[in-house]
């Protein structure tokens, strides 16, 4: 009898540490040099606001002291997505500072409907994200920038206190953003 209940201790024992291996490996944690903590989850952009063309205009005629980096970009867009870690990392540097990071989505109303919000979720994206609500998106060219052709990713830094505009497009680096923005924005 006292044979069966050790043995019963053990496999307890057993499975007791399998589970914890196991929810520990799920959250990322690397158990084997305890060097990494457990991943907690943070939402993320739970919600894809629909926004029209009025945005731009509305931004840039605010008297708001912010500084709205906007860019541009679909899921579809290679240069797109790989330039995304260089918004988010300039979100999280961002911080409390008054500079706020909108991603705007130019994907079509059915990626919208269908992919845009899990793209969002996979990718953990933390910035702001709006989708263009347009019928006709070549209606947006003009309003964010007279050089503009429509390609992108695409770039616009509004500072509407000082009326600073700048426009870049095609894809943009981590340090290209990050000195334009601190040496043409203070």
């Amino acid at each position: 009898m006292q044979n069966v209940n050790r043995k019963m201790k053990t496999l307890y024992m057993i499975i007791a540490c399998m589970l914890t291996a196991s929810a520990y490996a799920q959250n990322g944690a690397d158990m084997l040099s305890g060097t990494q903590q457990p991943v907690v989850q943070e939402p993320v952009n739970e919600r894809i606001e629909m926004n029209d063309i009025s945005l731009i205009d509305t931004l840039k005629n605010s008297s708001s002291d912010t500084v709205y980096i906007i860019n541009f970009w679909a899921t579809w867009c290679k240069p797109c997505v790989e330039e995304l870690p260089v918004f988010e990392r300039m979100n999280e540097l961002c911080g409390d500072k008054k500079i706020r990071i909108i991603l705007i989505s130019n994907d079509s109303r059915r990626t919208y409907y269908t992919k845009l919000k899990e793209f969002v979720r996979s990718k953990n994206v933390k910035s702001e994200v709006l989708w263009m609500q347009s019928t006709n998106p070549d209606a947006w060219i003009n309003t964010v920038h007279e050089s503009w052709s429509g390609a992108i990713p695409a770039t616009l830094i509004i500072k509407p206190k000082t009326q600073f505009v700048w426009f870049k497009e095609g894809e943009i680096s981590y340090n290209e953003l990050l000195q334009y923005t601190t040496q043409n924005i203070n």
